[in-house]
């Protein structure tokens, strides 16, 4: 019996929500770069930190994180997709909706 591929059931992204900024990916560990996981957003103030929850992507996950660093942030991102839901790479669609739902804490 052939082995199933691993999905996700992902959230559909929000039409409304924008993300703004260019790419800001230098210095990011290569596995966060491979994946597409890049902070496209503004770039931090300092004392604050950003916020992932995955359960805004990924129904029923409850995994969160926070970080003053971006790299960190997304690296951290990363190995929680690859260890927690299967994904050695991380499509485009799932990286944008990632962007968009990144908040400042």
């Amino acid at each position: 019996m052939a082995e199933r591929p691993r999905t996700l059931r992902v959230r559909p992204l929000d039409s409304g929500r924008s993300v703004s900024g260019g790419a800001h990916g230098g210095g990011a560990p290569r596995e966060a770069v491979d994946s597409g996981l890049v902070w496209t957003g503004p770039p931090c103030q300092e004392d604050t930190l950003k916020q992932f929850k995955c359960g805004d992507v990924v129904l029923c996950c409850e995994w969160v994180t926070r970080r003053d660093d971006e790299t960190e942030l997304f690296a951290e991102i990363q190995s929680h997709a690859r260890d927690a839901h299967g994904m050695d790479e991380v499509p485009p669609e799932v990286v944008d909706e990632i962007n968009s739902v990144i908040t400042e804490v």
